[in-house]
């Protein structure tokens, strides 16, 4: 089992360095970040396109990162993909690209920098992941799928050749758990990784109802999952 941390560990410094290794302090193999390009090209660790800033509403990719780095509420904390890479040398990261701008240029950074091994680049549609495709033969992707039309467009998404799938735990309320539990079954079955995470579902109380349908874990906290899976995740990083 891999234990990823959820924008490293959720609460108001996701998507930091900090943030990140914390994570791996709390015993997870590595973290999930979700990036977005601005408008020098870089890879900015941040999950929504805009933000509010005195008083005013500024798009994400029209900012340089200078002037994010200026602007945004977070200041100098903010990360960029390059950033969380080098300084985390060893952790796995699953790259939540929010763009095809995006998926590309972290697609290529991961293959120029040679870091396609420990990385994994997830989005929620198959434009982002053909984008990616196109600029990596090597690079692991992952279909996260975010709504019930996300999940509909799941064949079409495997057109791209996935290694995993990202399914809500959130989905067992609205699907039922058998239907839940019956299309993790039917993912693996196909040779694709099952990564389940959380929007506002109860982890603790979740997990055990799916035990044994899924590979990867992107934890809220990763402290609590390393105790509810201890004795069950993998001794050294490397996705399965």
């Amino acid at each position: 089992m891999i234990l990823l941390g959820h924008g490293g560990v959720k609460g108001p410094h996701m998507n930091t360095i900090s943030a990140f290794k914390q994570a791996l302090a709390q015993g997870a193999h590595g973290f999930e970040v979700d990036v977005r390009d601005t408008a020098d090209a870089r890879l900015v660790a941040l999950h929504d396109p805009h933000f509010e800033a005195q008083g005013r509403t500024y798009r994400v990719s029209d900012l340089t990162l200078p002037q994010l780095r200026r602007i945004h509420p977070r200041g100098e904390e903010l990360a960029t993909l390059d950033e969380a890479l080098a300084q985390l040398p060893r952790a796995l990261v699953d790259v939540d690209a929010k763009t095809p701008r995006a998926a590309r240029l972290a697609a290529a950074l991961v293959e120029e920098e040679g870091y396609t091994w420990r990385t994994l680049l997830s989005a929620d549609t198959r434009e982002i992941l053909v984008a990616a495709r196109k600029a990596s033969r090597n690079l692991r992707l992952g279909y996260s799928v975010t709504s019930l039309r996300g999940l509909a467009a799941l064949p079409l998404a495997a057109l791209t050749g996935l290694y995993s799938v990202h399914a809500p735990l959130d989905g067992i309320r609205v699907l039922g758990l058998r239907t839940y539990r019956l299309l993790l079954r039917a993912v693996r079955s196909r040779g694709v990784k099952v990564a389940v995470w959380s929007w506002k579902a109860n982890e603790e109380e979740a997990l055990p109802l799916v035990d044994g349908l899924y590979d990867i874990l992107i934890a809220d906290s990763p402290a609590r999952a390393a105790a509810l899976l201890r004795g069950r995740l993998a001794p050294v990083p490397a996705f399965p």
